[in-house]
């Protein structure tokens, strides 16, 4: 893939904006930038089960790469409907906390949370049916192909609404703890839903009643087009968490080992009964908010230093240096995954879309003994 291709330019005028506005946003001091190209763990710091862990994860990282690098490609030859948002650039941040769930654990998502579907074991058949309308998808067709969810693995389906999967999440983890059944919910959201109130109410109800969720901001410094310093006085977000009686932390979101660590203690203590965590990743989505966005008000020169701190390059990297992994291994991986996404390709192209009748299906419960017809 081109480092060049999408890269948008530094827009000097933004039509129709306040001047001080447009020149927050054309300001170079104001350019978000990648923390450190390394992390500070080594394999020392790591169980024999911990690194079998993270050569998992790896691989769920590198398939959520090529499957979504695949989905960019298919969108842009019309082979599906509606648009895309790539998750590329961020996949590290989605992938690790959902690798802690378990199978009865909720997870509230938005647009760009394709390796939670893929690590809670939605089959790649299932995901390319569903991206191409087929019948055989759980939808079938009823929905925008990335307005989607998975009931096997119980994950929510998602609205435009902002915000909206905040509380929805929260309620989940009141029932697992009304249940005392140990599940954990998960809720990722953008860096834009923290100015809703849903989320404020959502983390002040979890706080009060030390609910086992974990809250991910996914911080890629833009909400669609708006960035962070227009949409919040704090760039550090997870210091809201501490109002509400719960931990909160930020991290780099494309160190995948320091994500490992951070959401096993998150998990560990939703799970143990202490409550919410709040962890802030700071990572970056390489293209507009979806494929038929250009991109143009990122300045160009901060979309490549993001590119450059690549969360798949990274884990590759460290892996190598750690002796785990190396060259072969993740080339190996690699063509793996392709073989993977081409034999879900190939199984959703086969089937058909549903015809125009299966809109009227699922509307209506069946009627349980004869009420109905009572007066």
């Amino acid at each position: 893939m081109s480092k060049k291709s999408g890269l948008a330019t530094k827009p000097d005028v933004i039509a129709g904006a306040p001047e001080g506005v447009t020149q927050t946003l054309a300001n170079p001091d104001r350019q978000f930038s990648p923390g450190a190209p390394r992390s500070k763990f080594a394999a020392k710091d790591f169980t024999k089960e911990e690194r079998e862990d993270l050569e998992k994860i790896y691989r769920y990282i590198r398939l959520t790469r090529e499957t979504d690098d695949r989905l960019r490609k298919l969108f842009r030859q019309g082979r599906f409907y509606g648009t895309y948002f790539s998750a590329i650039g961020m996949e590290a941040s989605v992938v690790v906390p959902a690798f802690f769930c378990e199978p009865m654990d909720f997870a509230g998502i938005t647009h760009r949370e394709l390796g939670c579907f893929l690590i809670k074991g939605m089959p790649m058949e299932q995901i390319f049916a569903q991206i191409f309308s087929r019948e055989v998808s759980e939808e079938q067709a009823k929905t925008p192909p990335f307005f989607w969810g998975w009931t096997p693995a119980r994950i929510m389906r998602h609205s435009s609404v902002l915000a909206s999967q905040i509380p929805i999440a929260v309620g989940a983890a009141l029932a697992y703890k009304m249940q005392d059944s140990g599940g954990c919910a998960l809720c990722y959201m953008g860096e834009g839903a923290t100015a809703k109130g849903d989320f404020h109410e959502s983390l002040n109800f979890a706080g009060v009643h030390k609910l086992p969720i974990v809250f991910v901001i996914l911080n890629n410094w833009y909400a669609e087009s708006l960035p962070i310093n227009l949409s919040t006085p704090v760039e550090d977000l997870s210091t809201r968490a501490e109002g509400y009686g719960f931990e909160g932390v930020r991290i780099d979101g494309n160190d995948t080992p320091l994500l490992y660590k951070t959401f096993k203690t998150a998990f560990a203590r939703a799970r143990s009964g202490e409550g919410p965590t709040l962890v802030q990743c700071d990572t970056y989505r390489w293209y507009g908010h979806s494929e038929i966005d250009p991109a143009t008000y990122r300045p160009a020169a901060e979309v490549s230093r993001w590119m450059d701190n690549d969360p798949v390059i990274r884990i590759e990297r460290w892996l190598n240096r750690q002796g785990w992994m190396s060259e072969p291994d993740f080339v190996r991986i690699k063509e793996e995954c392709l073989k993977t996404i081409e034999d879900g390709i190939e199984w959703a192209s086969a089937h058909k879309e549903p015809e125009a009748e299966v809109c009227m299906t699922g509307l209506y419960a069946e009627a349980d003994g004869d009420y109905v017809n009572k007066e």
